[in-house]
């Protein structure tokens, strides 16, 4: 399984309340944070949600 995959398996098992989730993914430069966020992404859209994205950069 991938880490996609067990994140969005996590977000499934989230309980179906009415209000906004925040999810955070961090991690070292490269390891794949935009790819992950948007597979989660398209995913959470086609199951209906609106998603936000907010990115900031540390250095």
């Amino acid at each position: 399984m991938t880490v996609t995959q067990k994140v969005i398996e996590a977000i499934e098992q989230l309980p179906k309340l009415e209000r906004p989730y925040i999810i955070g993914i961090d991690g070292l430069s490269g390891a794949g944070k935009t790819t992950i966020t948007e597979t989660i992404t398209q995913e959470l859209t086609s199951e209906g949600h609106q998603v936000y994205l907010l990115y900031r950069k540390t250095f």
